[in-house]
């Protein structure tokens, strides 16, 4: 076992592409656990895991990444609920 995993095998792992990986960080929503400041390559670590496999289950039910971004950012139970339950309705629809 590894600390640090590239883009390419934590994809493998988590089954997000390497470019949905790159696209989350460019827009704040997921972000690597560092990055090499020579050749800015990104590296996750598998405690990272949990959060990529959150992202992309909201992502799935079409929650806008911005919405995404700030239910990480303020962990607010109550907010997570209200935006599932929202998005069930409109799915029952």
């Amino acid at each position: 076992m590894k600390d640090f995993y590239s883009v390419h095998e934590f994809s493998v792992m988590t089954g997000v592409e390497a470019s949905t990986l790159r696209y989350w960080d460019d827009v704040g929503v997921f972000s690597p656990v560092k990055r090499d400041p020579e050749n800015n390559y990104r590296y996750y670590s598998l405690p990272q895991i949990t959060a990529v496999n959150f992202v992309s289950v909201l992502s799935d039910l079409n929650i806008p990444l911005k919405t995404i971004a700030e239910l990480r950012q303020d962990r607010n139970p109550e907010e997570f609920m209200r935006i599932l339950e929202r998005r069930e309705k409109q799915l029952d629809m």
